[in-house]
């Protein structure tokens, strides 16, 4: 998986499969080399109804991504996450409030941000898939958080920002 920006991106059907290899300070402060599998999936609500579970076992950490230009990404982000964490165990999840670099444009106001964070436990990050903001240091804080989990890291990718 390239770190490269493509403007060409479209909807995800289904499952969209990569990997991103991901360098952190491991349990004891040595560097550890994690190969990071990324299950992009979409974030449609009638596709969630049919997955539930099944994208979210042995998962230990999930990016849950909104547009913070489109207020509906919002409410289809909450959903999401409601499924997420009706899950029989629930994985460590960031949120990911993406299209940053459009500041102008945003709909989505930081403190909505805040306060699904702290319903859900869940760190935010602004991030830019264009221009790369917080992408890197979110990787690093979602393998973190699947380590302390005690597992090899399978975090689950969606893009709610998508939803229709």
């Amino acid at each position: 998986m390239a770190d490269v920006f493509d403007g060409e991106y479209g909807r995800t059907f289904g499952t969209l499969l990569s990997k991103k290899t991901v360098e952190v300070e491991g349990p004891k402060r040595q560097p550890t080399v994690v190969d990071v599998v990324l299950w992009d999936i979409m974030g449609q609500q009638g596709f969630m109804n049919r997955v539930k579970d099944d994208y979210f076992f042995n998962a230990n950490g999930v990016f849950a991504v909104l547009d913070v230009t489109r207020k509906e990404s919002q409410k289809a982000l909450f959903r999401w996450l409601t499924r997420v964490f009706d899950a029989d165990e629930p994985p460590s999840v960031i949120i990911l409030a993406n299209k940053s670099d459009l500041r102008d444009q945003r709909e989505v106001p930081q403190e909505d941000l805040e306060i699904l964070s702290e319903a859900y436990d869940a760190p935010f990050y602004f991030t830019s898939a264009k221009t790369g903001a917080n992408c890197h240091l979110a990787f690093e804080d979602l393998v973190k958080l699947a380590l302390e989990r005690g597992g090899a890291p399978v975090p689950v990718v969606t893009a709610p920002e998508r939803a229709a």
